[in-house]
């Protein structure tokens, strides 16, 4: 009688075992294509509360120094352009403004408005 040789793995095994990499391979991939759109979706988030806080301080200077209430730009958020408009909107309160900043792509003015977190208490004119 001949001894059997078992060297190798069976086809049975071989199948398992292309599932369970095949499994871990698409996970992998999902896990980092999901994190690389978090990334862009925050540098995008990022770019814009900084264009918000600029745009606010650049309005809030000239509103001092020559009372202007109103101003508009062009800004790149991921290598897009974008058209820009910031005021100051008067509240209930007296003497307390929100600040709206209006971001718009491809040149687009639309009549949607933006409200942020951003106040300036002062007389506006």
């Amino acid at each position: 009688m001949q001894k059997k040789n078992n060297f190798g793995f069976s086809l049975v095994e071989t199948i398992i075992a292309m599932a369970i990499v095949g499994i871990i391979m698409g996970s992998t991939f999902y896990l980092i294509q999901s994190q690389s759109s978090n990334l862009v979706s925050n540098k995008e988030n990022f770019d814009k509360h900084h264009l918000k806080v600029n745009s606010y301080s650049q309005l809030y200077i000239f509103y001092k120094a020559e009372n202007i209430n109103f101003l508009e730009g062009e800004a790149n958020i991921n290598n897009k352009k974008y058209k820009w408009q910031s005021s100051f909107q008067p509240t209930i309160l007296n003497n307390i403004h929100q600040f709206e900043l209006n971001i718009f792509p491809d040149d687009q003015f639309n009549g949607k408005k933006s409200q942020t977190d951003l106040y300036f208490y002062g007389i506006i004119k």
